[in-house]
């Protein structure tokens, strides 16, 4: 599995994280999370055991967890949960955004983790265009990050509706 380490701090953000990705269950139940826009996906026949793979089968691999304060001017006119820099190695989270829900920090995490593995599998890609999250709920990114972080293995949630 993907190796997550933390900057003080981030480690409580991420332990439901680890345990599901830890959990055979989450990684079959992964499959059944489909269709998926398929503007934002190549291919476009992929489901969630195809995000979640590249990042229970790597060993090699490291994510570095951190934080970050947006720009106070950019904040108030895009504000962003958090994101992964470039190398897809290293996701902050907004501190600006961090009195929320911890379902609501997972579910970014999630999302942020879709890209994630995104830029070990090479071969495939999903996301969501650009940061306007309006209209793209069956993106990969948005779809698959609701789905996980409200997974629990006795009652599976899908969400349906469209941002």
């Amino acid at each position: 599995m993907i190796t997550f380490k933390h900057e003080k701090g981030a480690e409580k953000y991420t332990a439901e994280v680890i345990r599901k990705l830890n959990d055979p269950r989450f990684r079959e139940d992964a499959r059944l999370v489909k269709d998926f826009d398929p503007r934002y996906t190549i291919p476009d026949d992929i489901d969630g055991a195809c995000i979640v793979l590249p990042l229970t089968q790597t060993t090699t691999e490291f994510l570095r967890i951190g934080f970050y304060t947006q720009n106070w001017f950019a904040w108030k006119v895009t504000p962003v949960n958090g994101y992964v820099d470039g190398s897809g190695r290293n996701m902050f989270l907004n501190t600006r955004n961090l009195l929320r829900s911890i379902k609501d920090i997972e579910e970014t995490i999630w999302h942020e983790l879709v890209h994630v593995s995104d830029s070990i599998n090479t071969k495939m890609v999903y996301w969501h265009g650009d940061n306007r999250l309006t209209g793209k709920g069956k993106t990969a990114p948005v779809k698959f990050a609701a789905w996980a972080a409200r997974w629990v293995p006795e009652y599976k949630v899908f969400p349906t509706t469209d941002l």
